[in-house]
């Protein structure tokens, strides 16, 4: 494999991962519109058809909103507790490598 040859496959990898990369951003800008506008719903009907305090509707439309920003610390989280706990029953420490 020539020098050329070898830039050409890179290129063409670079520029592959380019559009996986374009295409799942407007996947994910999709996605969390579509939470948004079914949470407006959502608090819509809540804030009109349900006889909560404000203080329970605000609570809620808090999580809600926020939902999307700290849910991967909620998942690492929740995955580093598992995790840590079979290494401790297990009796085997865990690898520095594996950790998030």
């Amino acid at each position: 494999m020539t020098i050329n040859e070898r830039e050409h496959l890179f290129h063409s990898k670079y520029l592959h991962q380019l559009e996986q990369v374009d295409s799942l951003n407007r996947v994910n800008a999709l996605l969390l519109f579509t939470y948004y506008v079914f949470i407006i719903i959502v608090l819509y009907f809540l804030f009109t058809k349900y006889d909560y305090s404000i203080y329970t509707k605000g609570i809620f439309s808090v999580i809600a909103i926020s939902y999307p920003f700290i849910v991967n610390f909620i998942e690492n989280s929740i995955y580093n507790v598992i995790h840590y706990m079979g290494a401790f029953i297990g009796g085997i420490p865990p690898d520095e490598k594996q950790k998030i």
